[in-house]
């Protein structure tokens, strides 16, 4: 399955999108301006060259936004071949533009796998691999591990084409926000733009660095066929554990994004801010009680003693 072929169809398509909406994008900006200098100097009540500072700066702010919006499809190349050069630099000290593992290769290996468990296997399902490992389920249990293995790696294939899909449409769409920087009142707009693209490199760059461990690991995850006794059920399940590894990596790839630009920890478990919040509360609530249940119990003590409560002298 040739997902690359999908990612540049949808390159292409960020390319058309980004050409459509920036005639559009230029008349926005225009009328942003038009209303954030009329805002800005009717009510003005400075004089002076403080009124030409302030002029100044927006200038410079419209000047900024503007380019922005002409050189969109440049900004958004430079974007996507930046990080993953970051990821490959990171991971095979290679400061590559080009993704050095195609998203697809994970599924082509497994269909290739695939092929040559099925030929040794044969039409009877395994039979033939039988006097290899001496148990008639066994084989069964391989190539239905084995197809496990195809499920997980179709999975990591399509969710790394979607995170590039989806990159490129965010990417594309993000062009119409940016008019909106040049108006005071209305930046935070076109700053949550930026902050998208930077976003959705950033999940590429994870992306890059996966492949790249995939590419290191791919032999220990696919076996070679070519020797009938190298098949072997537990070959299968520890290959299938690595798959699931690589599944779970592209799943939370969202979650090392957001922890990397918040700068908090993930909502995995236990670590899970609100959780961490709630058990603190419960544990200073249960020490509150046994104190309180301490001190009842001493007065108790006391009052039919009639003893002294040494808590409440010290108190």
């Amino acid at each position: 399955m040739d997902f690359t072929a999908i990612i540049k169809e949808f390159q292409n398509v960020n390319i058309t999108m980004v050409k459509n909406l920036t005639d559009t994008s230029i008349r926005m900006i225009y009328y942003m301006i038009m209303i954030d200098i009329t805002l800005t100097f009717l009510f003005i009540e400075e004089e002076g060259l403080n009124v030409f500072i302030k002029l100044i700066r927006k200038i410079f702010i419209y000047g900024f936004f503007i380019y922005l919006i002409k050189d969109f499809s440049n900004i958004v190349d430079i974007l996507l071949k930046g990080f993953i050069q970051l990821g490959n630099l990171a991971t095979l000290g290679i400061p590559s533009t080009e993704l050095k593992v195609s998203p697809g290769v994970v599924f082509n290996d497994l269909s290739e796998f695939i092929k040559g468990i099925l030929l040794i296997s044969g039409s009877t399902v395994g039979l033939d691999a039988i006097p290899i490992v001496s148990i008639e389920s066994v084989p069964t249990a391989v190539l239905i591990f084995t197809f496990f293995l195809a499920i997980g790696a179709l999975f990591i294939g399509i969710e790394i084409t979607v995170s590039f899909v989806k990159f490129f449409i965010v990417t594309a769409t993000a062009i119409i926000l940016m008019p909106f920087g040049a108006f005071k009142n209305t930046q935070d707009i076109a700053l949550k733009g930026i902050h998208g693209l930077f976003a959705q490199g950033i999940e590429i760059m994870f992306i890059t660095i996966i492949l790249n461990f995939y590419e290191k690991y791919r032999n220990n995850i696919f076996f070679p066929t070519d020797s009938i006794g190298e098949i072997e059920l537990f070959t299968v399940i520890y290959s299938l554990a690595i798959m699931i590894l690589f599944v779970f990596m592209m799943t939370k790839i969202p979650t090392f994004v957001s922890t990397l630009l918040s700068g908090s920890i993930s909502s995995l478990g236990i670590t899970n801010t609100r959780t961490a919040q709630s058990l603190a509360g419960q544990a200073a609530m249960g020490v509150k009680n046994m104190g309180n249940t301490s001190s009842n119990t001493f007065n108790a003590y006391a009052n039919n003693t009639g003893g002294t409560n040494t808590l409440d002298y010290k108190k």
